[in-house]
């Protein structure tokens, strides 16, 4: 473990586990849940710290290391959980109580996480580390100047902190400008092999888009395809590459999963609990999903969820998706619409439509047909070349390793499009269409059309200012406090030389 050889401690310690016979297997299952934590393997790491508390085990990092194996996993509701368990059982530890405030900022429970920061400041008030996740925090709730503080105040007790000065970066987005001395200062180690790919891409993310704000296009460009470069660097080290040939497969295989006969010979139940139908929005990431979430987030009756990792759970344990959707049985059917509407239960138990806003979604289109025939799907289109652009300036969380080069997410678009194409010929449900552009240049006949498609009542002030309890954890986050406009319509065309020859077409 101290040199970091995981996979051979997992080896190790599953061997202790066999030949364990003093009745100690509780202490080391929890030690075989932190190899497996630290090997990435967070399924495994689950079994392993929940057979240690079967087995007496009670320390609070237990419960500590399921959080951050469901947080890695996207599993909010388990991961709030477990961080609570561990504070409640090392209330002195200022790491826990990090912890479970960044997965309350996760939840987007602001006010909560803030209070539980505090708290965490007031036994380590000089932590670089809690200062950080303050900005996260504002940064997350659309605060740019609370945010730009807290990353300000990080650098200050450490001045080498690069996240610190990323997140810094974050705020050019709502035009706000990084002071040169740090521009120079972290600048002059954009390159340097001591830091990891991951560093030296932050490092040049923010340079990128101080470059791009100030109209030095040439510059900013060399910027972003070095951040891209490192970028991909770190995602193959953690064994995420992206095939254009296996994701063409993918969209083979789904298309050819879904027949148009398929849907009307298997009609399915509509059993969803009354006022519960699922809401998706969907489409291309970077292509207005927040925006129209955050529209959405304004309406007493609407709670926005976020983008839920839950449906690309339920694809997994619907036993090998997308062939699973030939034969389905019922009882699965319903088991799996049960977790995913339990899961929105999770997030409000009340709210008459709670939406979910991870774009890539489009890939389960099938089987959210097949679980919930009366979902509400809303499509966010974009200008492919905004869209393409965007994608390839923007440093995701997550695997989307098609992110890194031009030709990739080129060829996740088209896969994008010819998949859509299809459910728009194959699926009972009805897809209602948003486009960018429209939505930007006249905001309330957009919203009026959007909010008209789910029945809800149009009031004036809908407009006026964000709703205040939305804050998602995206890449959009600090432009939620601004008015709707249009300025990054055609922000491509400043980089159109690096998009020339890229096939955007319909088709493979």
């Amino acid at each position: 473990m101290a040199s970091r050889d995981f996979a051979r401690a997992v080896r190790l310690l599953e061997k202790a586990v066999r030949q364990d016979s003093g009745g100690e297997g509780g202490a080391v299952f929890a030690e075989l849940g932190l190899a497996r934590l630290q090997a990435g393997e967070n399924r495994a790491a689950i079994r392993a710290f929940d057979k240690a508390l079967s087995r007496g085990a009670q320390d609070a990092g237990i419960h500590n290391g399921l959080g951050l194996a469901y947080q890695a996993l996207g599993e909010v509701g388990p991961a709030l959980e477990a961080f609570e368990r561990a504070v409640a059982a090392a209330p002195a530890s200022a790491g826990f109580q990090l912890n479970l405030a960044n997965a309350l900022k996760n939840a987007g429970r602001m006010s909560q996480a803030r209070a539980v920061l505090q708290a965490a400041q007031a036994m380590a008030p000089n932590s670089a580390a809690l200062l950080y996740a303050r900005g996260n925090i504002e940064a997350a709730a659309g605060d740019a100047v609370a945010a730009v503080a807290a990353y300000t105040a990080a650098l200050e007790c450490d001045p080498a902190h690069i996240k610190a000065f990323y997140g810094l970066g974050q705020a050019i987005k709502a035009g706000i400008r990084v002071p040169e001395a740090l521009i120079t200062r972290f600048g002059a180690r954009a390159d340097d092999r001591a830091l990891s790919p991951a560093a030296r891409g932050q490092i040049h993310h923010v340079l990128a888009m101080q470059a791009d704000a100030a109209g030095e296009f040439a510059q900013a460009r060399q910027h972003f395809d070095a951040f891209n470069r490192y970028g991909a660097e770190a995602a193959k080290a953690r064994g995420q590459t992206f095939s254009s040939a296996a994701f063409r497969a993918q969209i083979d295989a789904i298309i050819a999963a879904s027949p148009a006969d398929h849907f009307r010979q298997q009609p399915v139940n509509r059993d969803a609990p009354p006022g519960r139908r699922p809401l998706f929005i969907l489409g291309m990431p970077r292509s207005g999903t927040t925006l129209v979430e955050g529209l959405l987030a304004r309406h007493a009756a609407v709670t926005g969820g976020g983008e839920l990792a839950e449906m690309a759970l339920v694809a997994e344990q619907a036993g090998g998706y997308p062939a699973a959707l030939a034969a389905m049985p019922e009882k699965r059917r319903r088991a799996l619409a049960a977790r995913y509407l339990a899961r929105l239960s999770q997030i409000d138990a009340d709210a008459a439509w709670v939406s979910d806003k991870m774009p890539l979604n489009f890939l389960h289109l099938g089987l959210i047909a097949r679980l919930f025939p009366d979902a509400v799907i809303l499509h966010c289109m974009r200008d492919p070349h905004d869209v393409v652009w965007s994608c390839y300036t923007q440093n995701f969380t997550g695997n989307l390793s098609w992110s890194y080069r031009l030709a990739d997410i080129a060829c996740f678009y088209r896969g994008y499009r010819r998949l859509m194409a299809h459910w728009r010929q194959v699926l009972p449900l009805r897809v209602f269409d948003i486009c960018y552009e429209d939505l930007v240049a006249a905001p309330e006949a957009g919203a009026k059309a959007i909010f008209a498609h789910l029945n809800l009542e149009w009031h004036d002030g809908l407009l006026a200012r964000p709703a205040a309890d939305y804050a998602p954890v995206t890449a959009s986050s600090l432009q939620q406090g601004q008015e709707i406009n249009s300025r990054a319509v055609g922000r491509w065309r400043a980089y159109a030389a690096a998009l020339a020859g890229l096939d955007l077409g319909g088709a493979e």
